[in-house]
């Protein structure tokens, strides 16, 4: 296991050196001095590939430093609501209280046993390594990673910052980790009873939002409605510890004795399926949308009314947007249904608890940068982005006609206008809930009722069409799916930073000023990324080598 790790380490720093080489080529300032002699030189491909060993190295602690950074920063928050009073709870009794429930978040959603890259299908299905040895020790390296990053950043955060004891913290640091193992083994276990069960990965995602949903409603619950925060004895931590750690045993033995690995690689992860059955999806892809696209420009289509009032490109996308329904409205409609079901629980607060509508006012408008951030999480734009590459540019684009200008400029309006209706749907539902939430309160100015939803709406104008502009200008992806420009990989991970620090630090701020931020920049972004497509659209649009 530990030689199948050793050419998994050397094979993802070889794949990131190329990819700093290829992005160095492209860079305006370096593209000059990294031609093709570049490669000749070992000291610099030495030098990269030492960058790359240091950046793993620091990947380490990086996330887990700002992790509790925002942790802090949003406990401070919440003490000083309660500013010129006495607090229920203390500031370590808050902290304890998230420390019992945040790591069953991270052992659901910071998994890396099916968090697959690149060189997955290389190493299993080209190389033709072991799945079990891939897995288990990938899954291993990963694991001890995070435990020794954990405990050291814990261990500065919460010993010197906390002012918890040193075992405390140590009996967190393993609580977390053993709760990781017991997920995997479960989510193993469950997917190995269900291959060739297409529902599984729906069934998966179920489990994964009801298990991040719990804390999440058990934390608002505590703060927003309650304002009390249980008092949670400190041998708890030692009890969690060690119950997890005994239940995560047999989890690693399923782990460590299931030899069917490759099956369900193969069945259930979905990167992989695109890759490996790329030429034949590509060939039948090309025929259905070339197909589709002679009767949508010839206006000979039918088959419903769809198909009657439609014809060119206009019909071209409808029919995309038809065919993929389930994969872009089921996360609209789900999310637009969760709004609504927040909404309508808040509204029974108020009328039930005439206590909660100060907690919900103060919530609604103290964390006004929180709608920035939820707006940001909803939008749909760069998953139908992908998919509009994954199911339908990644044929269309070996066909000179759809590299026109015209054309592409065509197919962009139509899919612009698409997605804006789309994510426009959970945004009215959240900005009647504001609106609404704002007028029964009745703690804020009448501009509020207002002013609020509209921001709202300027949002999700903004992400929806940010998103597709930079699919448009940055097109990532090569012929089998992965990316390869990391320009489009930064200009998104800076679009998240953004609205993070805008949801922590928008503390507060009056509607007036909070609308007229949203709304100056939307009216300044989308005019600018339109005619930045316009002009470069169709050079840059293009599938990667």
């Amino acid at each position: 296991m530990l030689k199948t790790w050793a050419m998994i380490s050397l094979i993802r720093v070889t794949v990131r050196t190329n990819s700093m080489i290829s992005w160095l080529r492209r860079l305006p300032v370096t593209r000059l001095l990294v031609t093709d002699e570049f490669h000749r030189y070992e000291w610099i491909k030495l030098l990269i590939t030492i960058i790359s060993w240091v950046r793993e190295f620091a990947r380490i602690f990086i996330y887990k430093i700002l992790y509790y950074v925002i942790i802090f920063l949003q406990m401070s928050m919440i003490m000083e609501r309660y500013e010129g009073g006495t607090p229920p709870f203390t500031h370590r009794q808050l902290l304890v209280f998230v420390m019992i429930l945040f790591p069953v978040i991270g052992a659901v959603m910071n998994n890396e046993a099916f968090d697959l890259h690149e060189d997955t299908y290389h190493a299993i299905f080209t190389l033709r390594m072991p799945a079990r040895d891939y897995m288990l020790s990938g899954f291993i390296y990963q694991s001890i990673k995070h435990l020794i990053g954990n405990l050291a950043v814990a261990s500065v955060a919460l010993c010197v910052f906390g002012g918890l004891p040193f075992y405390m913290v140590f009996c967190y640091v393993i609580y977390g980790a053993s709760l990781k193992w017991l997920f995997t083994g479960f989510e193993v276990w469950y997917r190995s009873r269900h291959i060739g069960d297409r529902s599984c990965n729906r069934v998966m995602s179920i489990v994964k939002v009801i298990t991040v949903g719990i804390p999440v409603i058990a934390v608002i619950a505590a703060l927003a409605v309650s304002g009390y925060v249980p008092v949670i004895p400190e041998i708890t931590f030692s009890v969690l510890a060690a119950v997890t750690l005994i239940l995560a045993v047999p989890a690693g033995l399923f782990l460590v004795h299931y030899g069917d690995y490759r099956l369900l690689f193969k069945t259930f992860l979905t990167p992989e399926m695109i890759i490996s059955n790329r030429e034949a999806r590509q060939h039948a892809e090309s025929q259905v949308v070339r197909e589709s696209m002679s009767k949508a420009i010839s206006g000979h289509a039918s088959g419903g009314d769809l198909m009657n009032r439609k014809s060119g490109y206009d019909l071209f996308n409808a029919i995309f947007f038809k065919r993929h329904s389930k994969i872009i409205m089921r996360p609209v409609l789900v999310t637009a249904g969760l709004a609504l079901g927040a909404v309508l629980v808040l509204m029974y607060l108020i009328f039930t608890e005439p206590e909660s509508v100060k907690a919900i006012s103060f919530g609604l408008y103290e964390y006004t940068g929180f709608l920035l951030f939820v707006m940001y999480a909803i939008n749909t734009g760069k998953r139908t982005s992908e998919a509009m590459f994954v199911n339908c540019d990644s044929s269309m684009l070996m066909y000179r006609f759809y590299r026109v200008p015209k054309t592409l400029l065509s197919v962009f309006a139509g899919r612009l206008r698409r997605i804006v209706l789309i994510n426009l749907i959970p945004a009215v539902v959240i900005a009647g809930g504001v609106a609404l939430l704002a007028a029964v309160t009745g703690e804020g100015a009448a501009a509020d009722v207002i002013l609020y939803p509209l921001a709202v709406i300027m949002l999700s104008l903004f992400f929806s069409t940010h998103n597709i502009v930079l699919y448009y200008l940055l097109q990532p992806f090569t012929a089998d799916s992965s990316i390869k420009n990391p320009l489009y990989k930064f200009v998104h991970m800076i679009t998240y930073v953004l609205c993070l620090f805008a949801m922590i630090y928008m503390k507060g701020t009056p509607a007036v000023v909070f609308f007229g931020i949203c709304a100056g920049i939307a009216l300044v972004y989308i005019p600018a990324a339109l005619f930045a497509v316009y002009k470069l659209a169709p050079v840059t649009f293009k599938i990667r080598m």
